[in-house]
């Protein structure tokens, strides 16, 4: 095969014959000569112009002879080039079964769960204090201050083995927790970083069953739990779990907790205390759930007004007052004692607590002693309005009095001057269960001058543990209303 370009011509040995000149090239293929289209012992010079106006730079060219139609131009370069596909066509995927798996997360259990409670009250049966600087008991909830509170409700979590927190019931008991950790993992810069359990995978079940979802739970005015029978007080512990989960299983803890009244707080150490832990401050420990907040996810103290005490007024009437063996004079010579939750407000003539209108008190023009409260309800002279007068208590919330009298007539709306002479009894009570007691007792004979002596005996209490001085009543007096007193002989 020989061929010509421009000028020059593969031809060798022989004559050469003059080829016209053309604008294009002119091809003449032999048959009897094929070389390889990749035979470097062909490689010609390229022309100068091809495939229109673009220059090829000098290199090694090869023309297809296997295929002279398509007139295809084969350049060798350097740098081997690989076809997607093809490369495709020859992966492998042994080499990777080689490489370290790429790791998941989270890869672990969860790793750390605290727990801390707060508006507790006592520390209860613990195994042992870990650390002497952090030691929780305590004899009285005023032993700490606010500020004191804040850091050391955490202490029994911290520092004790197995505590059982007991709580003043009408108080609300705050569990939370800080630092849920499921598992740590790299970041885009490759540091380790600790990554939290959602909320959501937080879990609180009481006795076995869930109850609630979060950081924080609470549980507000606790029932009393702690049974006292005979000045012994039996404390059987609630179970509280806390639950943490991710996708690599899960981690718990538990708390064990219980509720007791304030005036049996000395029977599971420290002393007996009137008021709650809440009605002591006059607030509570809260959850601080506001991100922007620095104490985000942990414990706050939140002063609450609702807390704040309330004027409580009774009357109490003797049976038999004046009459027989129990005579004025008797009562006059023996002193009536008032105890609130076991400790004496005051001790007077008993007299005093129930006597008669005189024409001395109405000579001298003594208004009856509830018109200095609530005046609106007396008429000029002294007298309560008929519409009040002797009433029960379906009207005190006209006045703004909260009503407990439970069917008794009305401490506030007495009418002394055709009733008789009740003195009424006030005092103040912040929320929280509370007892009342009067009682006088006196020495009478039975039958003649020379019977057996007696002990006559006027006592009465009055319980209030349930929903009594709650949240719910509110900041405003409250009317126990005349409470009648029978007596008994010993």
């Amino acid at each position: 095969m020989a061929y010509r370009v421009g000028n020059r011509t593969n031809s060798r040995g022989k004559s050469r014959k003059a080829v016209p000149s053309q604008a294009t090239y002119e091809r003449a293929f032999e048959p009897s000569f094929k070389p390889s289209p990749f035979d470097r012992n062909v490689k010609i010079d390229p022309p100068l112009k091809v495939l229109g106006e673009m220059e090829i730079p000098e290199s090694g060219y090869f023309i297809d002879h296997e295929n002279p139609t398509d007139n295809i131009i084969v350049r060798e370069v350097p740098n081997v080039l690989f076809d997607h596909s093809d490369v495709e066509d020859k992966d492998s995927s042994e080499i990777y079964e080689l490489l370290p798996p790429v790791p998941t997360f989270p890869d672990t259990p969860p790793q750390s769960l605290n727990l801390y409670v707060a508006n507790w009250s006592r520390v209860h049966n613990f195994g042992g204090v870990t650390d002497s600087t952090k030691d929780p008991r305590i004899d009285d909830v005023e032993d700490w201050s606010i500020a004191e509170w804040t850091t050391r409700h955490r202490w029994p979590q911290e520092a004790t083995l197995d505590p059982t927190y007991v709580f003043f019931t009408q108080d609300p008991a705050l569990f939370y927790t800080q630092q849920v950790i499921s598992h740590y993992e790299p970041d885009d810069d490759g540091n380790i970083q600790a990554v939290m359990v959602p909320d959501e995978d937080i879990v609180w079940s009481l006795d076995g069953k869930e109850v609630h979802r979060g950081w924080f739970m609470d549980l507000s005015a606790l029932s009393r739990t702690v049974q006292v029978v005979q000045g012994t007080a039996a404390i059987v512990p609630r179970l509280l779990s806390c639950t943490a989960t991710n996708s690599e299983g899960e981690l718990r803890k538990e708390i064990k907790f219980a509720a007791i009244d304030s005036d049996d707080g000395g029977l599971i150490g420290g002393s007996d205390q009137i008021d709650n832990f809440s009605s002591t401050f006059e607030g509570q420990f809260i959850a601080d759930d506001d991100d922007n907040s620095d104490n985000y996810r942990s414990a706050i103290f939140w002063p609450d007004p609702r807390y704040g005490p309330r004027d409580i007024y009774v009357r109490f009437m003797f049976d038999g007052f004046g009459k027989g063996k129990s005579s004025r004079r008797k009562f006059r010579k023996n002193k009536a004692t008032f105890r609130l939750d076991g400790k004496t407000v005051w001790s007077m003539s008993a007299r005093q607590v129930q006597d008669k209108w005189t024409r001395k008190d109405k000579k001298a023009k003594r208004h009856q002693d509830a018109k200095r409260a609530f005046p609106a309800i007396f008429n000029d002279n002294g007298r309560i309005k008929k519409r009040y007068r002797d009433a029960g208590g379906g009207l005190l919330d006209e006045i703004g009095v909260t009503d407990w009298t439970e069917g008794r007539k009305s401490a506030l709306f007495y009418d002394e001057i055709n009733r008789g002479n009740n003195y009424l009894i006030k005092f103040s009570k912040k929320p929280g269960p509370f007892d009342l007691f009067l009682g006088v007792s006196f020495r009478v004979r039975k039958g003649g001058w020379f019977s057996k002596k007696h002990t006559r005996y006027w006592e009465k209490t009055l319980t209030y543990d349930n929903e009594e001085l709650n949240l719910d009543t509110p900041l405003q007096p409250i009317d126990l209303g005349v409470v009648k007193i029978g007596y008994r002989h010993r």
